[in-house]
């Protein structure tokens, strides 16, 4: 009945080999117009540059910015080629101009974002590239028990170690495996870099009726979806067999739940490698382009579990049919958002929940409700947040009451012409960090002015955007700029916020070159605030901490920066794997230029790449 979804790097493998973006839409590709000139490269492998054979290579004739034709709905022109044994291509018939390509092969992660550029003049020699590609990694292992006993079937999870605000997690960005009736596991399909590897255990407790019901519709898609809308969980429940004790199902992946000699259900906490429940305290497990690591064991202790319920209160009442969930040690929370290793429960038709086994240790009880659409003027949200910390004992008693949000309210500034009054534009608040969350939009008024929903308070990411491409460029209040749009929402909200938003972005292009003077072909572009404060604690904003190639030329473009004082650093593709990792980017400063960007200016540097200092 509890599902987690896993991002798995190579889904999109034969949507690419079909053809462009355009196909996965249903739509015929847009052919290239013929030319005279042509493109001769070839596709190595990052690590060793050993030639990739049969990898799709999608050319894509760049007529207009990329952002205006997704603005637009214009598909771009493109042409798709193989590459030989000797990982060779070759394009011919093209117009000057400049493309972008992606690399698409088997066993290897898609080459896409940022995507590689190069640059066709007419002439009589063909434009020349080498298109590198990082070869997936894997990580295998064992897990046992206390008695060293295989544990059969049960999820392991590889994640990236990030740190926020100060506070070390795990990115909700992840791959897993189930473990065999050996108790071994293999997860596949690992870019290079480094990972956190454990066992989370992800158990749901439902009621009992309601586990029934799920099950009745089960074979009913649409009745199943209807009622997973009606109990407003943002968690996914599945039908299927569970424990059942008194007027409650447990549920968990993994290994059937079974009962200890005293009557509880024997339960297991978070375990990371190499056998402790704090990323912190994590070994990070890292991987090199196509390496396999194997003997990543995992030792998990079962104990029997502790009960925790109560009952939550809204404004009017108990709250029935609401998600509740405990999460576990080390996890930044936020009650909207839904995290690998929680507890979860509903609450039954009394508002009650129940969770029937929880190790030791101390928790944040969380649960959030909205109500209205989301984008309504009366749309609402409700929040609890509390700290519970489970012993040797039953928990029975909690009571747990739902509190409102708080609203940010302001106004915004266009820059040129402003928009029609039938133009819509939307606001939204994203919790800081997150991949995964539900909040309440707004809508800015026709005088300019708007009022989000009430949100649960805590840091928040401002988002502002239209379909015909005006964007957020900066949010201040009462004069102060707020760094990367980032707003706190306080008991009382927050007010007096202005946001800009224009409909020409920052650009910033240039050059690189190597040692020698020459055009460095083969090196990668990051672009990093220089106000290190919300990258230090590592918050990377899109439209603020970027990253690109150099094409064939040793050229560069970056077309969707935000205003503000910029590093810009250049080093070689294979030393920036890592690139959104603090640590990284202050390796990276001594050898950066400083460059400042106003409002819609173009400016142009000249960068020389170099490899930075060792940790």
């Amino acid at each position: 009945m509890f599902q987690t979804l896993t991002r798995r790097a190579g889904c999109a493998l034969l949507l690419c080999v079909a053809g462009t973006a355009a196909l996965v839409r249903g739509q015929q590709p847009i052919p290239i117009p013929t030319g005279p000139n042509a493109i001769a490269g070839r596709v190595v492998d990052l690590s060793s540059d050993t030639p990739v054979a049969g990898a799709a290579v999608t050319l894509t004739f760049q007529t207009m910015d990329a952002q205006q034709a997704r603005n637009e709905g214009v598909s771009l022109p493109s042409r798709n080629v193989l590459t030989t044994a000797d990982g060779v291509f070759v394009v011919r018939a093209l117009p000057a101009g400049r493309y972008s390509l992606a690399v698409t092969a088997f066993g290897y992660q898609r080459s896409d974002y940022p995507p590689s550029l190069i640059d066709v003049k007419d002439g009589t020699k063909p434009a020349t590239i080498t298109l590198r590609v990082w070869k997936y990694g894997a990580i295998s292992g064992r897990i046992t028990d206390e008695r060293g006993e295989a544990v059969v079937g049960v999820p392991v999870y590889a994640h990236r170690r990030v740190s926020i605000g100060g506070v070390l997690a795990l990115d909700r960005e992840y791959v897993d495996a189930m473990t065999d009736d050996r108790g071994v596991y293999r997860i596949p399909s690992l870019p290079p870099g480094s990972y956190v590897v454990g066992v989370m255990p992800s158990p749901i407790t439902l009621p009992a009726n309601l586990g029934a019901t799920i099950d009745s519709v089960a074979a009913d898609r649409t009745a199943a979806f209807n009622l997973r809308s009606r109990l407003r969980a943002a968690s996914v429940v599945n039908s299927g067999e569970g424990l059942r004790q008194g007027d409650w199902v447990f549920q968990r992946p993994g290994p059937p739940p079974v009962l200890g000699p005293d009557g509880r259900v024997l339960t297991y906490s978070t375990t990371l490698f190499p056998g402790t429940s704090s990323a912190a305290e994590a070994t990070l497990v890292r991987l090199q382009s196509g390496e396999s690591r194997g003997g990543i064991d995992i030792p998990l202790r079962f104990q029997p579990g502790m009960r925790v319920s109560g009952i939550v209160n809204g404004a009017t009442g108990p709250v029935p049919n609401l998600p509740v969930r405990l999460a576990p040690p080390d996890v930044v929370t936020s009650p909207q958002l839904e995290l690998l290793g929680e507890s979860a429960s509903i609450t039954d038709s009394a508002g009650r929940f129940a969770f029937l086994a929880v190790s030791p240790g101390r928790y944040v009880l969380k649960a959030a409700m909205f109500s209205g659409e989301m984008r309504s003027p009366g749309a609402v949200s409700t929040w609890a947040e509390q700290q519970v910390t489970v012993g040797e004992a039953d928990i029975t008693d909690l009571a747990v009451t739902l509190r409102g949000g708080t609203e940010a309210r302001g106004r915004v500034e266009f820059r040129g012409t402003p928009p029609e009054a039938s133009e819509r534009i939307f606001l939204s608040l994203r919790p800081v960090a997150a991949t995964s969350w539900s909040t309440l939009g707004a809508e800015v008024r026709a005088d300019g002015t708007f009022t989000t929903g009430s949100d649960p308070p805590g840091r928040y990411e401002l988002y502002a955007s239209s379909v015909s491409g005006w964007r957020n460029i900066g949010v201040s209040q009462r004069g102060t700029i707020l760094g990367d749009f980032i707003v706190e929402l306080g008991p009382g909200g927050i007010s007096d916020l202005v946001v800009t938003m224009s409909r020409t972005p920052c650009r910033l292009s240039g050059a690189v070159t190597g040692a020698q003077g020459s055009p460095d072909t083969d090196a990668v572009i990051i672009v990093f605030p220089a106000d290190t404060t919300l990258w230090r604690e590592g918050i990377f904003q899109s439209r603020r901490v970027q990253r690109a190639y150099a094409t064939n030329e040793g050229a560069f473009n970056m077309n969707a920066l935000t205003p503000g004082e910029y590093y810009a650093a250049a080093v070689n593709s294979r030393l920036a794997l890592e690139w959104q990792d603090a640590a990284f980017l202050e390796r990276l400063i001594p050898g950066a230029v400083k460059v400042t960007l106003g409002d819609g200016e173009d400016k142009t540097v000249a960068l020389r790449s170099f490899t930075p200092r060792s940790r």
